[in-house]
C-alpha cells in the first residue's frame, strides 16, 4: 500500500470532497473563480495528502499545473473576494487576468476603487485590460501624490511651529506665517479630497 495513503488516509467525506473539487478544477478551467476556490480548499484542507507529499506535486500530477499557475489562480480569487464590488454598484471581474492586474494594489479599499474606475472607463463596453491598467495608474499616481503632499504638510508644520516659537508676539513676520498657513490648508484640502474617501472605505 502507498505509504502516504497509510499515514494520511482521507475520511469518506474528505474523499468525496476531494473528488468534487478535482472535477471542478478539471472541468471548469474557463471559470477561474471556481477553479481558484477549489484549489484553495484542496490546499488548505490538505486533501492531497493520501497520494502526494505536497500540494505542488499534486497539482502537477493531477492537472499538469505548475506551482506558479496554481497559486496565481488562488491569489486571483483572493483579490476578487476582497473587492467591495456590490457596495460600489459594479460587477466582479470575469477574467483572471484582470484580477491579476489588480493584485499589484495591496490595499483592498484602493483596489476596489481601481476596479470601479475601470468599469467606469469602459462605459457600455466590456471592461478590457487597458481600462484596468489605466485605473491602476490613476489610483497609484493619486496615492503617490498624496504621500508627497503629506510629506509637505509635515515639513510645513515643523517650520510653522518653529516660527511661532520664535515670533510669539506681533511682528513683521505675521503675514508670512499667515501665508504659510494658507498653503498648508490647501494641502490639507487636497489630502481630504484624494485620500480620505479611500481610507474611510478601508476602515469599514
Amino acid at each position: 500500500m502507498n505509504e502516504l495513503a497509510t499515514k494520511n488516509d482521507l475520511s469518506p467525506a474528505e474523499l468525496r470532497t476531494r473528488e468534487q473539487l478535482v472535477a471542478t478544477v478539471k472541468d471548469g478551467l474557463k471559470t477561474f473563480m471556481l477553479v481558484g476556490a477549489a484549489l484553495t480548499r484542496l490546499r488548505d484542507e490538505r486533501l492531497y495528502r493520501n497520494t502526494h507529499a505536497t500540494f505542488e506535486k499534486f497539482c502537477q500530477s493531477e492537472f499538469g499545473m505548475t506551482r506558479g499557475n496554481a497559486y496565481r489562480l488562488i491569489r486571483s480569487v483572493d483579490v476578487v473576494q476582497s473587492l467591495d464590488a456590490e457596495a460600489l454598484g459594479v460587477s466582479e471581474p470575469k477574467k483572471e487576468y484582470h484580477a491579476r492586474l489588480l493584485s499589484v494594489i495591496e490595499d483592498p479599499a484602493k483596489r476596489s476603487v481601481a476596479w470601479s474606475e475601470a468599469v467606469s472607463l469602459a462605459g457600455t463596453s466590456k471592461v478590457g485590460s487597458r481600462h484596468v491598467k489605466q485605473a491602476i495608474t490613476k489610483i497609484t499616481e493619486a496615492t503617490n501624490q498624496a504621500a508627497i503632499e503629506m510629506a509637505s504638510i509635515f515639513n510645513a508644520s515643523a517650520r510653522l511651529e518653529a516660527r511661532f516659537v520664535e515670533f510669539a508676539r506681533p511682528c513683521k513676520e505675521a503675514d508670512d506665517v499667515k501665508t504659510r498657513f494658507g498653503k498648508l490648508l490647501e494641502r490639507l484640502e487636497f489630502y481630504c479630497r484624494t485620500v480620505e474617501p479611500m481610507g474611510s472605505e478601508a476602515s469599514k
